[in-house]
């Protein structure tokens, strides 16, 4: 776990490229200074050696379709699935070579917005580069349809926002906030965030007030539910958006790799061959259990990484209704207000299956 400077515990995410005995994984520490910061941990990663884990999920990277598209249905072999909706990300920044790798005309880098000169905000439009954006860009959707591995709803129109206030890539609420209203103002059917903390009610407002002002102009928002094992984070604590958790499947993972350590120690199994991530939030307010543990794709360096994680559960879930929608005639022609955003969850909640007499009993896609 990680310590912010007031010594309360933050988020943690993990990408594992190596055994955990390699030591060759540590977690950037982003002190938060002020107030209304979202976490996103990313890791440094240094470089592995040759028989590191990398070498051990390369085989497995070669595969078309794969347990996080088998889990939720997702038919691999149809290049257009999630076509005719448009998809909003707020997160970090995109180097410009993965902006490039990704360029078509279904992606859009949208990059940092402006936001106005105050305590915390200078008025500058700061765009930090991180291996965060790309991995959740490549889950969601990817220019070229033919890349292994494939991503989920590669139809989809994507469009992809820097939200944070300064060099360190921390996201800001009112950046988010206004983030969001940019992409509820392009028409974004979807707005995925992936960044969330435990924020007092003064801080959040701008955020909760962009969440539900989408809402009602048809803009579904979901949100990472957070890595602490405890109940879902803000923003995905707020009943405006869809909280979503991170799921492993039995078996998938090679041996000594993190997640099948993590898979080892589960304490909560959904079935007999689905668990839930340990650090992942539990109980109340989660309302989708998604693919999180262990989902592979190819950085634009070419290096091959698994990651793990709600912040990963979350574009595997969004691409996933996404993929539904898409073939839904009668919510394409809705109009741009609440009844398509509340259509839209009405079929994630439709997709989900329930889990009775488990400890905790919540759907999955």
């Amino acid at each position: 776990m990680l310590t912010r400077s007031d010594g309360t515990i933050s988020e943690y995410e993990g990408v594992r490229l190596c055994d955990p005995l390699d030591s060759a994984v540590e977690l950037r520490r982003i002190e938060v200074h002020a107030p209304g910061d979202l976490n996103v941990w990313t890791p440094i990663v240094f470089e592995p050696p040759a028989s590191s884990l990398e070498a051990r999920w390369t085989p497995l990277a070669a595969q078309a379709s794969h347990w996080w598209h088998d889990l939720h249905g997702i038919d691999v072999e149809a290049s257009d699935r999630g076509e005719g909706v448009r998809i909003g990300v707020i997160d970090e920044g995109l180097h410009p070579a993965v902006v490039s790798e990704l360029a078509s005309d279904r992606f859009i880098y949208v990059g940092a917005l402006p936001w106005r000169e105050g305590p915390h905000h200078d008025g500058r439009a700061y765009d930090p580069i991180t291996d965060h954006s790309e991995w959740i860009s490549k889950i969601l959707g990817a220019a070229d349809r033919s890349t292994l591995p494939r991503s989920i709803a590669p139809g989809a129109t994507l469009m992809v926002a820097s939200a944070a206030n300064d060099e360190r890539g921390v996201l800001d609420v009112d950046r988010v906030a206004n983030a969001l209203d940019f992409l509820v103002a392009e028409r974004c059917d979807l707005v995925m965030i992936s960044a969330g903390d435990v924020l007092a009610q003064k801080d959040i407002q701008p955020l909760e007030t962009a969440m539900q002002v989408g809402a009602d102009a048809g803009t579904l928002c979901l949100v990472a539910a957070g890595n602490l094992g405890g109940t879902p984070l803000w923003p995905a604590a707020s009943s405006s958006c869809v909280s979503v958790t991170a799921a492993g499947l039995r078996g998938v993972a090679p041996l000594n790799s993190w997640e099948a350590h993590e898979e080892s120690v589960a304490s909560d199994w959904l079935t007999p061959d689905l668990f839930l991530c340990n650090s992942s939030a539990k109980g109340a307010g989660v309302d989708v259990v998604a693919a999180g543990v262990g989902i592979i794709l190819r950085q634009c360096d070419g290096r091959m990484v698994a990651v793990s994680g709600t912040s990963f559960a979350c574009p595997v879930a969004t691409g996933a209704l996404a993929v539904k929608l898409s073939g839904d005639a009668d919510y394409l022609c809705l109009p741009r207000d609440a009844t398509r955003s509340r259509y839209a969850r009405r079929v994630l909640e439709d997709m989900c299956e329930w889990f009775p007499g488990v400890a905790f009993g919540w759907p999955r896609l």
